[in-house]
């Protein structure tokens, strides 16, 4: 099945990227994972997928960076007994957060686009302020809060014009962390509200992943996640449901 051909490519990748790296120098201030996997969609859509991402990231002296992107693809059989792509969405995030003790000023820009949710492109721009909770070697909890832009473009069909929105938005983000057993067990999670400034009740976004990644050597992981997406517009852009979920099994490679 095309699906399988494609888990297989992307772990070739993930363990491809790993090898001529992992001869570099111990003391790194940049981190890279990268993570391929197979996935089953619930929601707006409910079907096989495969699953890439890749993260890097840089912690300076006073500067922490971050650069991921990730693609996902989905094949579903009909009644007809034809394979149709039912899912296929990217997403790209940049962020650069000011090291100042527990308070964290960033600045961020974050694509992305989803046939399930029915968006050529959402754009989005802002700044913000997080505050650590906790910052120790084995755990970590931090929020924040920012202001956005965002430029929509939601998907159309051959010959019809898309009617782009810009508005503007605020973000409440939570995420965590805890090491267990050893550090061999890395439990996660990251969650987003970001309502619409103008209609704060009936345009929002909420998301969330979180993830239990289990250590099979020094850098590989078996990673289970699960992530959801609630977009209060996206059956009004034509999608089949607001709600975009997914469970996914991974294999995830670390380099830090």
């Amino acid at each position: 099945m095309k699906w399988m051909r494609a888990v297989a490519c992307t772990l070739t990748l993930a363990a491809s990227l790993q090898a001529p790296l992992a001869a570099q120098d111990d003391a790194r201030a940049w981190s890279l994972k990268t993570e391929a996997g197979a996935s089953l969609f619930f929601g707006a859509s409910s079907q096989t997928a495969v699953l890439f991402r890749s993260e890097y990231g840089y912690d300076g002296e006073r500067w922490e960076t971050s650069v991921a992107g990730g693609f996902d693809y989905a094949e579903t059989e009909g009644d007809d007994g034809m394979a149709f792509v039912s899912g296929r969405a990217w997403t790209t995030a940049v962020e650069v957060d000011l090291d100042a003790g527990k308070w964290q000023p960033f600045g961020f820009v974050n694509a992305d686009g989803s046939l399930q949710r029915q968006l050529a492109l959402r754009l989005q721009t802002g700044l913000g302020v997080g505050y650590d909770v906790v910052d120790t070697e084995t755990a970590k909890l931090d929020f924040s809060a920012a202001a956005l832009l965002e430029r929509i473009n939601p998907r159309v069909g051959p010959g019809e014009e898309a009617e782009s929105q810009t508005l503007g938005r605020f973000s409440a983000r939570a995420r965590g962390s805890r090491k267990l057993a050893e550090e061999r067990i890395d439990l996660s999670f990251e969650t987003f509200y970001r309502p619409s400034f103008d209609e704060f009740g009936v345009d929002y976004i909420v998301s969330f992943e979180g993830t239990a990644a289990f250590k099979l050597t020094e850098d590989v992981s078996l990673g289970f996640s699960l992530i959801d997406v609630y977009d209060s517009l996206a059956e009004s852009r034509g999608a089949r449901s607001n709600n975009d979920g997914r469970l996914l099994f991974s294999i995830i490679t670390t380099l830090d």
